[in-house]
């Protein structure tokens, strides 16, 4: 019996293959050819010999396709697709070379990479002590970059501020402002900015002193 179903089944064959291409970099590219076999192949994609963990692949109507977003230096040089079933296994391969863009500067590379590091919330501007008058218009302003972007919260001697007809929040870019229409001598005491995210949390505090006229001044 075991001769019959080897007659039944078929080792993977492609009939079409890879072909070999060249990218700029930052461009999707998409490798593809076409396979058949009894039972359906199982595909495995390799670049240089070593499966790849990252790429997006579909293996539908005897199509494989392994598609690669923004195209990296680093995404360069042989794929390989492999087809297996319990009757044998076939690879074709074919070259893919990734053209560089030329980068004045070794800055400009760096830039492109932020977005995907992740780090805790650091202020570049924190807040600082101020004295104001009684019925004065107040803003205290910090500026903060995180990555996930930070959640914000302010407090006034130790208890959160909502937005309200005297707090008003505003947000322009990196920075956060709070608001205060007109202060009182009540609203004296310390102000706080607690800023976080998944990776950390950080807090800037400085007090106001709201001075209320002289008397006959």
């Amino acid at each position: 019996h075991a001769l019959d179903l080897k007659e039944e089944g078929k080792a993977p064959v492609f009939t079409s293959v890879l072909k070999e291409c060249s990218v700029s970099e930052g461009q999707d590219f998409v490798m593809q050819c076409t396979v058949e076999g009894k039972p359906l192949p199982q595909i495995t994609w390799l670049l240089n010999d070593k499966t790849i963990q990252y790429a997006h692949s579909t293996f539908e109507n005897g199509v494989a396709k392994l598609t690669v977003q923004d195209a990296l230096p680093e995404d360069n040089g042989s794929y390989t697709c492999v087809a297996e079933n319990s009757c044998g296994r076939a690879l074709c391969t074919a070259k893919v070379v990734i053209k560089e863009k030329k980068t004045t500067s070794k800055t400009e590379t760096t830039n492109v990479e932020e977005p995907k590091q992740t780090f805790a919330p650091v202020f570049i501007k924190g807040l600082k002590d101020l004295k104001v008058m009684d019925g004065s218009q107040v803003s205290m302003a910090v500026e903060v970059t995180g990555n996930p972007k930070p959640e914000i919260v302010w407090l006034h001697n130790g208890k959160e501020i909502h937005e309200s007809e005297d707090f008003h929040f505003e947000k322009n870019g990196n920075e956060y402002i709070l608001f205060i229409q007109e202060v009182f001598p009540e609203d004296t005491g310390k102000y706080t900015c607690e800023v976080w995210n998944e990776l950390g949390d950080v807090h800037t505090e400085a007090m106001l002193t709201v001075q209320e006229p002289q008397d006959g001044v």
